[in-house]
């Protein structure tokens, strides 16, 4: 790893000018995602949450559709670039040199660029370890509390699951897990094998609390909002430093709180009964937005 970060910062310049022209490319899309938001304001959460869904995709992907794309020419940048350096004094006097159009080429002769770029990626790589190191953090806490966790096998919840995911149409098997802290809020997490992670003190909810509950957190895993929730969470570790990726991120998990809300309501429960529902179990249970940043309540 350390060989690699010495190789990239020997090609500091092109590797600063590629970080910039994503970062560029991707405030144009997120930029746009957030226009067409507004415009949706009237619109389904869920239409909403694939808007931001795609772009932060879009986002994700473009570190390696930038290596497939065009290279970017900019005449002006070359020639403002070509400014700085040294061997401009000789170039002007020189009817026979050509201002390179290809902005790297133009910024490769400049010492004052070469420092900047260098310094500002080792900035990033920092800024990048940290964002990563929680993410993964976050990770191997939800994989170590599923093991820990004890599974349920109550008819009476495999008959409520079973029927709930006839309604939200998921096909894939899903597991109950019971944790050992009766105060931890519901949440789900995994894409193959889903996971509903629940508190010690489930079973002794209500029938209708626990329809809600499973309802809610199987809506999620019908819709794919964890993995695209995990998508967003790598993307901020690459563009930590822009802060419409983060604004893009907390949206997206807003919109699908709010889209799994709508399934709820959907599935014929009463809006006022789940309101009241939901209310209890933010007073009763432990708000785990912090601590369980990479699943889903």
């Amino acid at each position: 790893m350390l060989v690699r970060f010495c190789d990239l910062l020997a090609n500091s310049e092109p590797a600063l000018t590629f970080l910039i022209a994503c970062c560029a490319k991707a405030t144009i899309l997120l930029a746009c995602a957030w226009i067409t938001v507004i415009a949706l304001r009237q619109r389904s959460a869920a239409l909403r949450h694939h808007v931001w869904a795609a772009a932060i995709l879009a986002s994700l992907a473009l570190p390696f559709l930038a290596l497939l794309l065009p290279a970017w020419h900019s005449a002006t940048l070359g020639g403002a670039v070509t400014l700085w350096s040294p061997a401009h004094e000789n170039a002007a006097s020189s009817s026979s040199y050509a201002i390179p159009s290809v902005f790297v080429d133009a910024v490769a002769t400049s010492p004052a660029f070469n420092k900047l770029a260098i310094a500002a990626l080792i900035v990033w790589a920092f800024g990048f370890s940290l964002v990563a190191v929680r993410l993964v953090a976050g990770l191997a806490r939800l994989a170590w509390v599923s093991a820990h966790a004890k599974p349920i096998f109550d008819e009476d919840w495999m008959r409520t699951v079973s029927e709930l995911s006839q309604f939200h149409k998921l096909a894939r098997s899903v597991r109950l897990l019971q944790c050992s802290n009766p105060l931890s809020m519901p949440l789900t997490w995994a894409i193959l094998r889903p996971v509903i992670v629940l508190p010690s003190g489930a079973t002794l909810w209500t029938e209708d609390r626990c329809r809600i509950v499973l309802s809610h957190e199987l809506a999620h895993i019908a819709r794919h909002d964890w993995f695209l929730q995990i998508c967003a969470e790598v993307a901020r570790c690459f563009y930590w430093f822009h802060p419409l990726v983060w604004v893009a991120t907390a949206r997206l998990r807003q919109e699908s709180e709010r889209a799994s809300d709508d399934a709820v309501l959907r599935s014929g429960i009463a809006p006022s009964h789940y309101a009241s529902q939901l209310l209890d179990l933010a007073r009763t249970l432990e708000n785990s937005g912090r601590a369980w940043s990479t699943a889903l309540d």
